[in-house]
């Protein structure tokens, strides 16, 4: 086995790893105490409390749980950046994350959570306040699957249509519950929507793995992307959906990319398509060429870097885009939704 090889059997191997011990990195004592499968639990979470402990023993156990997650975090966007390259695609530009790794984003975010607490018991009021929401979100998504599932006498066409249906509806159901807690009104800085964004954001980052399993696996039975006549619009579209959320597989979202080439050479591209070549390539090359991916700057909307400025209204066109100036119009302005 060449060397090449080695390294590209080691970058799948650890692609396909869930939370592991990294190279030099021991296994940390509090790691076992943090979720693998189960959903965060708010009223559970003493295994974050050693993070605001008075004693030097008890925060040493955090940092090296910190630390694990960070190697990891390394690790992964390597190994990642490895298996890409070995399929010739240039991801220098990929940012590092926890890609796939549960428990590595988990404790990541709740390093990030936490800070913007003084004290344990100001961490754990905020946990115990905003745990009603997160059940109530979690109950709807419950039901949608429940109202969502195939009939008993439905056929692979109509057992696939709802399973599409309902990945798709809680995928936007758990989205836009991020933008805020249901019936309470946003203040800056809220310690409530910290802990409620917590729960909820490894929520997302669960389903998503789970979505980006199905989408690949669609993809396996078509040889790529299904063509209109084995998958009707909006199937297409909630496929779409899946692919462009899958953030923690880039390697999925590239092999979709292309795949879309492939079923639309030589005719129309949807424009789907310039919506998952922007997030794609803004991942691995750091720029995007269609402007659909948009941030703040100066206090106003404005495209992530582009391709080609001067020509990317006429890029626009060709996917029956509206101008750049038409899109970003519709965003709310940066000092309420940034």
């Amino acid at each position: 086995m060449d060397r090449a090889t080695r390294r590209a059997l080691s970058a799948l191997l650890l692609l396909a790893a869930g939370s592991t011990a990294w190279a030099g990195t021991p296994t940390p004592e509090l790691l076992d105490r943090v979720p693998s499968e189960q959903a965060v639990d708010l009223t559970r979470l003493d295994w974050i409390r050693p993070r605001f402990s008075p004693d030097p023993a008890e925060r040493a156990h955090w940092q090296a749980l910190l630390g694990w997650a960070e190697a990891a975090r390394r690790a992964r966007t390597a190994a990642l950046r490895d298996s890409l390259r070995t399929r010739g695609v240039d991801a220098a530009a990929l940012p590092e994350a926890c890609y796939g790794d549960r428990r590595c984003g988990l404790i990541l975010d709740a390093e990030a959570t936490a800070s913007a607490f003084d004290d344990w018991p100001a961490f754990e009021a905020s946990a115990r306040d905003a745990w009603p929401y997160v059940l109530g979100l979690r109950r709807a998504v419950e039901i949608v699957s429940q109202v969502q599932a195939p009939a008993p006498d439905a056929d692979d066409a109509g057992t696939l249509a709802a399973d599409l249906q309902r990945r798709a509806i809680n995928d936007q159901i758990l989205r836009y519950a991020l933008d805020g807690v249901p019936g309470r009104e946003m203040t800056p800085g809220d310690p409530l929507y910290a802990t409620y964004a917590f729960a909820l954001g490894d929520d997302v980052r669960r389903l998503d793995a789970d979505n980006a399993a199905f989408a690949a696996q669609l993809m396996g039975r078509h040889d790529g992307w299904p063509a209109p006549t084995a998958l009707p619009e909006q199937a297409q579209a909630q496929l779409w959906l899946l692919v462009q959320h899958a953030d923690q597989r880039p390697d999925l979202q590239h092999a979709a990319l292309l795949a879309m080439q492939q079923r639309h050479a030589g005719g129309p591209m949807p424009t789907r398509y310039g919506f998952l070549y922007d997030r794609v390539m803004l991942k691995l090359d750091g720029r995007q060429r269609y402007g659909t991916q948009v941030t703040c700057i100066e206090g106003r909307r404005a495209p992530q870097p582009l391709e080609d400025a001067g020509q990317v209204d006429a890029l626009r066109a060709e996917l029956k885009m509206p101008p750049l100036r038409e899109y970003l119009a519709r965003f709310p302005d940066c000092a309420t939704a940034p």
